[in-house]
């Protein structure tokens, strides 16, 4: 299958143009094709961005569920799906997710990130890296996936620096059980930054004797309630006995 890309130079350049207004691309023009035979279904794609545009578009208030890093968490799990199942190859490639940014996410990125474009960062947010806006709702979605149940992915209000420092950038969003246990402990304890940074700090060092990539949610649950109940005061006295040395 073939897929389209955009190259690093012309995303820098189209993105810089699209900033100041100044651009209406042609996308048939300015994108390049990778692969060869039948081109990749984006359809799916395309009807949840519009469904995602049109509900954005008529908010009809400022409150935290109508933020647009509301709207990130909310359609991330949309986003996932409609792109899951393509070819490794592109989901793989930064160019496929430059074109992604540009092509259909633009209008979401110019409004989600515009303190940082106004201070002239843009590449960061459709450069295909994990900052890039497409790329890390995807991400997100991933690392807490469970079937087609991607429920938590939007339950944390004004939760983008949990994400993105304690999840996507780090070896829990390699681990779906431990990530997903890690929101539910978000909702229910609603750490502040100075408690949560400390708490995944500690908890990723478990990663040197605890392979969490085979342990369920059960388990993980457990751990990090214990962890929890170290660092900040007990919960519930029956809470599994598990050593964090173990």
């Amino acid at each position: 299958m073939r897929y389209p890309i955009l190259s690093r130079s012309k995303t820098e350049g189209l993105a810089r143009q699209l900033v100041r207004g100044e651009l209406k691309p042609n996308w048939e023009l300015e994108r390049q094709w990778v692969g060869s035979g039948q081109e990749i279904e984006l359809g799916p794609l395309n009807r949840v961005m519009s469904v995602m545009r049109a509900e954005f578009e008529t908010r009809t208030s400022k409150v935290a569920n109508d933020s647009p890093e509301a709207f990130e968490g909310r359609f991330s799990g949309d986003v996932h799906i409609a792109l899951r199942d393509l070819p490794i190859e592109a989901l793989d490639d930064p160019g496929f997710w430059r074109y992604l940014s540009l092509v259909d996410f633009w209008w979401f990125v110019a409004v989600r990130e515009a303190p940082a474009i106004g201070r002239g960062n843009v590449m960061t947010y459709v450069d295909g890296g994990k900052e890039c806006v497409p790329f890390r709702m995807y991400l997100r979605a991933q690392a807490i996936r469970d079937g087609d149940d991607y429920s938590l992915a939007g339950a944390l209000p004004k939760s983008a620096d949990f994400w993105r420092s304690h999840v996507i950038r780090v070896k829990t969003g390699t681990a779906p059980a431990l990530a997903r246990s890690f929101a539910r402990l978000q909702i229910d304890k609603a750490m502040v930054s100075d408690e949560v940074r400390p708490f995944a700090r500690r908890m990723n060092r478990l990663w040197s004797n605890i392979v969490f990539h085979t342990w369920d949610d059960d388990d993980c649950d457990r751990l990090l309630a214990q962890l929890y109940d170290e660092m900040y005061g007990a919960q519930d006295p029956a809470s599994d006995p598990r050593s964090l040395d173990s």
